[in-house]
């Protein structure tokens, strides 16, 4: 599983995301890279990616221009894409098979869920989390964000489902 292996470097990873190596540093310094990436096997401090972890900085780019913070970006581009590549590698499995993604942000705080419809998911998060008073919330389709990726990201997860065949 190819798009799934952490075998890139920084250099790579950067290439990948169009970012530059100092950002990313300045990201991982700063915990906004917490879920992404793993320590290099060797143990030298660095780090190595995957393509998804590319494809999750790709919608953190998405998020980000819609006025999203960048930390609260990636944290919520990672859950989006894990939902992405979950409906391909388990498509039997319902917990991958959502189509909403409700994201609410507040401050340097971001809370999200996905479900199949979006009410119930809305009363739950707002009643048990009391996101009533957050600022801002959106609805999004993750159906429609995937068929809006660049086809490299798209053959990345049609190669999910072909492997699992």
């Amino acid at each position: 599983m190819e798009f799934l292996a952490h075998n890139k470097t920084l250099s790579e990873f950067a290439s990948m995301t169009g970012r530059p190596k100092a950002t990313i540093a300045d990201w991982r310094k700063r915990d906004f890279l917490d879920v992404y990436g793993r320590p290099h096997p060797n143990n030298n401090g660095h780090y190595i990616y995957s393509s998804a972890d590319a494809l999750a900085v790709y919608i953190a780019e998405k998020f980000v221009l819609e006025g999203m913070k960048w930390k609260s970006a990636l944290k919520a581009a990672h859950f989006a894409a894990g939902q992405m590549i979950g409906r391909h590698m388990y498509p039997d499995q319902d917990f991958y098979q959502n189509r909403f993604l409700i994201l609410f942000e507040f401050g340097e705080n971001i809370e999200f869920s996905a479900g199949s419809n979006v009410e119930p998911i809305f009363d739950q998060m707002t009643s048990n989390l009391g996101l009533l008073n957050a600022p801002m919330g959106r609805v999004l389709d993750l159906h429609h964000m995937e068929s809006q990726l660049p086809e490299k990201y798209k053959l990345g997860l049609a190669s999910l489902e072909r492997e699992l065949e």
